[in-house]
């Protein structure tokens, strides 16, 4: 079925949703896809591939591939290519009008506050201007788009943009009313860890692909740290303190782990950590299956999906036309 991507735009609450492209397609973007296929059939979906942000941490010489390496991994998760409206962010100049015109008046301290700015420095890690003003990058499109519904994958970045809006409004005495302010729609469970146990980085690669043959699955899952206070594989384990057991509760994983019983087994000393760790890296493997089927039937070239990207993006740039014109005459841009 064919849908009036217009009608729905202009009846449906909005949401918005994104990803920078990293290289990688790993199990954290295919649960994150999972949460958009059931938020599509209430809301009309914008998605963006944020490859200018991209240029924070990536060498730039891979970033169409890795642009159209996301585009190609939604169509295959499953999105809805007819119904929703996919963007890459460097294809919608409204993006770059609105940014210019929020940051002339934002304070760098709120910036300051962002986590992925806190992290970095206590990395004493490279932060450029993207990173920095990552959270108001967020609160542009949002603005463009007209979406009151958004997800982060950053905690925190959307109630700080909620204080952007109203230090902005403050500082340039502007009615409050006039502004979105987003709503984040929470993923439907907590974010995973990578196989090290430490927080999932493109930069430590610690993650599951759908790529990854079955015997490179299982070497992972065998890495991944389990309840250190077990004693033997008859000792009662704690599945809450087992990176394992994190992965059992993803939604498409535990009907095929058969998360229930691994709970009980586990925590009755009926199961060891090496048999629950196999049963793990099969239930991925068979969940990887499905995607990487669709992807098989794609049958989608280079050319092919630069110009759906071309297209799709254009469309988006459309949408936010109407409300940048909104906001130039709210900054008092419009002469």
């Amino acid at each position: 079925m064919l849908f009036d991507k217009e009608e729905l735009m202009a009846n449906q609450a909005r949401f918005l949703s994104g990803m920078r492209p990293t290289g990688f397609i790993h199990l954290k973007h295919l649960m994150v896809i999972d949460q958009w296929l059931l938020l599509e059939k209430k809301y009309a979906c914008l998605f963006g591939i944020y490859n200018s942000l991209a240029m924070t941490t990536n060498k730039v010489d891979s970033l169409v591939s890795d642009t159209l390496t996301v585009f190609r991994s939604w169509l295959a998760g499953g999105l809805n290519y007819d119904q929703s409206i996919i963007f890459a962010q460097s294809l919608v100049p409204e993006h770059s009008q609105m940014f210019q015109m929020l940051l002339q008046a934002t304070p760098q301290h709120l910036l300051e506050k962002a986590i992925v700015h806190k992290r970095k420095s206590q990395d004493k890690e490279r932060i450029n201007m993207g990173i920095l003003s990552y959270p108001l990058q967020e609160l542009a499109d949002a603005l463009i788009f007209n979406a009151p519904y958004v997800t982060s994958s950053i905690p925190g970045n959307v109630e700080l943009t909620r204080k952007i809006i109203r230090s902005l409004c403050a500082f340039l005495n502007l009615d409050p009313e006039q502004f979105i302010f987003p709503k984040v729609i929470e993923p439907p469970v907590p974010p995973i860890p990578g196989f090290d146990g430490k927080r999932t980085s493109s930069q430590r690669r610690n993650f599951m692909c759908p790529s990854d043959d079955l015997d490179l699955l299982r070497k992972k899952v065998s890495k991944m740290p389990s309840d250190n206070k077990r004693q033997n594989a008859n000792y009662p384990g704690d599945p809450d303190n087992c990176c394992v057991y994190a992965y059992y509760v993803l939604p498409k994983i535990q009907d095929t782990g058969d998360q229930e019983k691994i709970q009980q087994r586990c925590q009755s000393g009926a199961i060891g950590c090496s048999e629950c760790k196999a049963i793990l890296a099969e239930a991925l493997w068979q969940y990887f299956a499905t995607y990487r089927e669709r992807e098989r039937n794609l049958n989608l070239s280079e050319q092919d999906l630069r110009q759906m990207l071309r297209d799709s993006s254009a469309r988006a740039s459309k949408f936010a036309q109407e409300s940048l014109a909104r906001y130039r005459d709210i900054f008092k841009m419009s002469i």
